[in-house]
């Protein structure tokens, strides 16, 4: 492998991120490659470029992680606060 397969490992992330949601089994197998191009990687002329890349997309990454715990933590309180209604809706059922 070369550093092109290395960008085109980028490219492949970059696409994913820009279609969200990001399946967990899409990122294992995109890791998979990205660990494999990087071992093969020849650290060219253009490596700077690419390890400037990866960090700008690694930044995305965290982003993305954060949005998504932002959304996993405003559904927890939106359940538990159906849940609360719905216990406060059995109170009051006729027996």
């Amino acid at each position: 492998m070369s550093d092109q397969d290395l960008s085109l490992c980028l490219d492949e992330l970059e696409s994913m991120l820009q279609s969200p949601p990001l399946a967990a089994e899409a990122l294992a197998a995109w890791q998979e490659r990205f660990t494999g191009a990087l071992a093969s990687a020849e650290r060219g002329a253009d490596w700077d470029a690419i390890v400037s890349r990866a960090k700008a997309l690694a930044a995305r990454m965290d982003t993305a992680a954060d949005n998504l715990t932002a959304q996993q933590g405003l559904l927890r309180k939106e359940m538990a606060d159906l849940r609360r209604g719905n216990r406060a809706l059995k109170a009051y059922r006729p027996s």
